[in-house]
């Protein structure tokens, strides 16, 4: 019994869908002239049709978007005020933690200096052992969201050959949070020798004046990290009389781009690099 019901249900489905040469198209009224005109439509497709919603906050932001938004310039200034926006606050991070940082150094000292204590050895034995591992081993920091450059999802920020995404993903909204994100975990001395924009002194326009020997600048085009912009700056910046800047289509790791899989960019620097010191080592 299942079968012939299914077996009715499948038949009538397939008669539906036949059209044999049989096939009479019905007859339909039609009106002579469209429900609206065409002007009347157009009006009404340029009116303002968020007042439909009778929702005042709507209306204020619609009002406000049309006020400040009236062209690609004033919208472009929006970005760049954005970014500058963006940018302090995030002077302002680094700030925090290196205040941060500079307390859990400060901590670790004080208790290397209650070692020296002579009321040290009047403590109980588990105070001392406390004493004693926090003198001797700092704690650790933990800085979420250190892959935060804005150039990094948006490639219309200073321009440049490289592939969406940072140095370690496409996707540093996610990989901020991982447990191995971009220089995450690291002791408060690391912070502030190396990463902290604001205390490290390992910026190399402030040490470049220092180096007046002969120089090559080699920069990958495609660097997710550091633009041929920030390389220019440094050819431009440095002293030596004799520097030179060479280009290489590549990513951060020389790898090929993609729009040039078949770059060979760590052949070729070390070509670049090669030829530059034959031409001032001869003979060696």
């Amino acid at each position: 019994m299942r079968t012939t019901i299914l077996s009715v249900a499948v038949a009538i489905a397939l008669a539906g869908c036949m059209m044999g040469p049989n096939y009479k198209r019905p007859t339909i009224d039609t009106p002579a002239a469209y429900r609206v005109e065409v002007k009347a439509a157009a009006d009404l497709i340029n009116s303002a049709w968020w007042e439909q919603f009778q929702d005042p906050v709507l209306n204020e932001l619609i009002k406000i978007a049309l006020a400040e938004n009236k062209d690609v310039r004033i919208a472009a200034s929006r970005v760049e005020e954005f970014l500058g926006r963006y940018r302090a606050a995030q002077v302002d991070r680094v700030a925090r933690i290196d205040a941060i940082a500079r307390q859990r150094i400060a901590e670790q000292r004080l208790f290397q200096d209650m070692i020296s204590d002579e009321g040290l050895a009047g403590l109980s034995e588990s105070t001392r052992t406390y004493v004693s591992r926090r003198a001797f081993l700092g704690t650790f920091i933990h800085v979420y969201r250190t892959d935060a450059n804005p150039s990094s999802v948006d490639l219309s920020i200073t321009p440049s050959k490289r592939d969406y995404g940072s140095i370690i993903t496409v996707r540093p909204d996610l990989a901020n949070y991982t447990e191995n994100g971009f220089a995450k975990t690291l002791t408060p001395k690391a912070w502030l020798s190396l990463w902290s924009g604001l205390s490290s002194r390992t910026s190399l326009l402030d040490n470049l004046p220092k180096i007046t020997v002969p120089t090559l600048v080699v920069t990958y085009t495609g660097d997710n990290a550091i633009y041929p912009v920030v390389a220019d700056s440094i050819f431009e910046h440095s002293p030596a009389a004799d520097k030179s800047i060479a280009y290489v289509d590549a990513d951060h790791f020389g790898f090929p781009l993609k729009s040039h899989p078949e770059g060979k960019g760590r052949e070729e620097a070390g070509r670049t690099v090669a030829t530059w010191l034959k031409k001032r080592f001869r003979g060696r």
